[in-house]
């Protein structure tokens, strides 16, 4: 019966073992705490800009189209770098060559018109008081739109931003804690954990700026950029 009464003895230590674990477990959980979210959302005025110009040709052979373009985005492309524009922030994100065909009523036939040839390329800049001057000198020299124009933060200002603004959502969160902890008659402990729900930085779009063709275009006034953060911080109550 000696080894009846040790399997018993071990089956009381681990029951003794586990009920000490499920309190301690328990009391932990129990523990009052608080749990709130906080927002924020603050203006930075920014420092740097994109702009996307296109130059675009039409010709009777797809060669000609080619070499007509080749030929105004070199002017352009010089115009911008003796303007202070480096190379490395002059940057293709789109090269087209396409037929360019037309609906004939008379015929209800497509027709051949040629070709056209299309560049659009990004223009990165940190002088953003002078976007204005920067678009009439690619105009100037040959490009055919302004496609878009987005007033934003350089990496560097938008880790600047990013700690201001969540650091403000967490005081925004210890506001609201307080005011829930007095309304309990309670007072706010410490911080058991912080969590960063989200962040959103919003670019600032000036569409529609001005008709490109030999129109000047004004001086272009940057709008300041919105930066968001939401966190959760849970506290304790004593």
């Amino acid at each position: 019966f000696n080894w009846i009464i040790a399997i018993l003895l071990g089956l009381l230590v681990i029951g003794v073992f586990a009920l000490n674990f499920k309190d301690t477990s328990e009391n932990i959980e129990e523990k009052d705490k608080v749990i709130v979210t906080g927002d924020s959302e603050l203006k930075f005025g920014p420092d740097q800009a994109e702009v996307f110009i296109r130059t675009e040709t039409k010709a009777e052979n797809a060669k000609e189209a080619q070499r007509q373009n080749s030929e105004i985005m070199n002017k352009v492309k010089n115009a911008l770098l003796n303007l202070g524009i480096k190379e490395k922030d002059i940057e293709t994100i789109e090269f087209s060559l396409y037929p360019l065909r037309e609906y004939n009523s008379v015929t209800g036939k497509l027709e051949d018109k040629g070709f056209v040839q299309r560049h659009t390329f990004k223009v990165t800049t940190k002088d953003v008081e002078n976007v204005g001057n920067l678009i009439n000198v690619a105009v100037e020299n040959g490009a055919n739109s302004v496609d878009n124009i987005v007033f934003s933060l350089s990496k560097e200002k938008l880790k600047e931003a990013k700690n201001e603004v969540i650091k403000t959502a967490v005081e925004n969160a210890k506001e609201k804690a307080e005011a829930l902890a007095e309304g309990a008659d309670a007072r706010l402990g410490d911080v058991i954990s912080i969590t960063e729900n989200s962040f959103n930085f919003i670019p600032y779009y000036a569409r529609d700026t001005a008709e490109i063709g030999t129109k000047v275009v004004p001086p272009i006034q940057p709008s300041e950029v919105s930066v968001n953060a939401n966190v959760q911080v849970i506290f304790e109550l004593e």
